[in-house]
């Protein structure tokens, strides 16, 4: 196996220790292209300093430039004299100011364009709402993975590179009042946090739990009557592209250019290619960048 063995020791009534001995490649910088990463500084906020060192090791062995604090007070007071920061991981339960009330008092001074990512060794999904009002970008569970923290800290780099070879525009108001969306997604968690975001913004929310509920509130409601579709891809029953089918198809003039944004894990090329070739208008990775939500929104309903 793997050019390796297993061992096995037992004890009766004390239960069996497995070990597994293999060769593996040992990872090296080669397997990440991180030229946009480099030099770029990251604050590392934990209030357990091993944590904090592992974090930064991470993030030196990607080419940037990360420092730490013990404390949410300590990383207020940073970002209060002007450090500057390519991105900010705060651990979620920390003692006197946790992650949430953190991410609140930094978004204060540095405002929406800073990227900040909450860690936890613990299930934060009944705090992922708050925390994604507060102006979370994303989330890592302990241990941290270097592979993961490449992958959001390159996501969020190339977004930012790709902002500043467009042209500037004004930002978009998050207000769609008289506007009707309906949102379809499989999993109860993402759709209430869906609703609950996108009821800020004054808009008429409906929801589906999958592709055929989808299709048949459009096909049951009046002509015009949904102005967007946010459009889950991996659902049960009926998933979003053959949804997103359906609905072209169906014999009214409203459906056809009806907007329809798919969302999902995968961001790939091919993912993206199958989604606008079903008939969507947009892609959109999970998790969801709210601003990112906006800001497609706003497109279609100028």
């Amino acid at each position: 196996m793997m050019n390796g063995d297993i061992l096995v020791e037992s004890e009766y009534g004390k239960g069996s220790k497995f070990t597994m001995r293999f060769h593996v490649k040992l990872g090296g910088m080669d397997e990440y292209d991180n030229n946009l990463l480099i030099d770029l500084p990251v604050l590392v906020v934990d209030d357990d300093d091993i944590s904090c060192e592992i974090a930064c090791e991470n993030l030196q062995e990607l080419g940037m430039k990360p420092e730490w604090v013990l404390s949410g007070q300590d990383a207020v007071q940073k970002v209060s004299d002007g450090n500057k920061y390519f991105a900010i991981i705060i651990d979620l339960m920390m003692p006197n100011m946790n992650g949430i009330e953190t991410t609140y008092k930094i978004r204060e001074c540095v405002g929406p364009d800073v990227p900040i990512i909450i860690i936890s060794a613990y299930d934060y999904s009944d705090y992922e709402i708050e925390a994604l009002k507060a102006g979370v970008n994303g989330f890592i569970c302990k241990p941290i993975m270097k592979s993961k923290l490449f992958l959001l800290m390159k996501k969020f780099a190339t977004n930012k590179k790709e902002e500043e070879e467009v042209t500037i525009v004004p930002s978009i108001v998050a207000s769609f009042p008289g506007k009707r969306i309906l949102v379809v997604e499989d999993n109860d968690l993402n759709r209430e946090i869906a609703y609950e975001l996108l009821q800020e913004t004054g808009a008429e929310i409906e929801t589906a739990s999958d592709g055929l509920e989808a299709v048949n509130k459009v096909s049951a409601s009046p002509e015009g009557y949904y102005d967007f579709i946010i459009m889950d891809i991996q659902m049960p029953v009926m998933d979003g592209l053959e949804a997103t089918l359906q609905i072209r198809l169906l014999d009214r003039q409203d459906t056809k250019d009806l907007p329809i944004v798919a969302m999902s894990a995968n961001a790939f090329a091919e993912d993206v290619r199958l989604s606008l070739e079903a008939g969507m208008n947009e892609h959109i990775a999970k998790p969801i960048e709210i601003d990112r939500l906006y800001s497609v929104m706003g497109k279609w309903f100028r």
